[in-house]
């Protein structure tokens, strides 16, 4: 376990917890405009939401081991990431931002918290 924390810390310690998101490859690139066209197939949203669960606990790790600083995400299921997916790039205005952009909204909004 201590392992698998150590490497979702390696691999997300370049990014940054601001709005400025360094480029992305694969499903975090992928618009929101191109999210909602195809989002309907279940088994594309299933990814997105594991990709996105996985991106969120990847930078949130990175934050608590680089700066201390921690969001409350424990007991967050699964329909709670898919709803926000589906809030956020619902909006018009979200419709050119990647789902990175968005993923980082989504921690954001989550309550940050003492390191215990």
């Amino acid at each position: 376990m201590r392992l698998l924390i150590f490497v979702v810390g390696i691999l997300a310690s370049t990014i940054s917890i601001s709005a400025d998101l360094p480029q992305t490859v694969g499903v975090g690139s992928t618009s929101c405009s191109s999210w909602n066209k195809i989002k309907s197939k279940p088994e594309y949203e299933f990814y997105a939401v594991v990709w996105l669960q996985g991106f969120i606990s990847g930078v949130n790790t990175s934050e608590y081991l680089s700066k201390g600083r921690l969001r409350n995400i424990h007991g967050k299921e699964y329909s709670y990431y898919a709803n926000a997916l589906s809030s956020f790039c619902g909006s018009p205005k979200n419709a050119h931002r990647s789902l990175s952009s968005v993923a980082m909204d989504i921690l954001l909004a989550s309550e940050e918290i003492a390191p215990q």
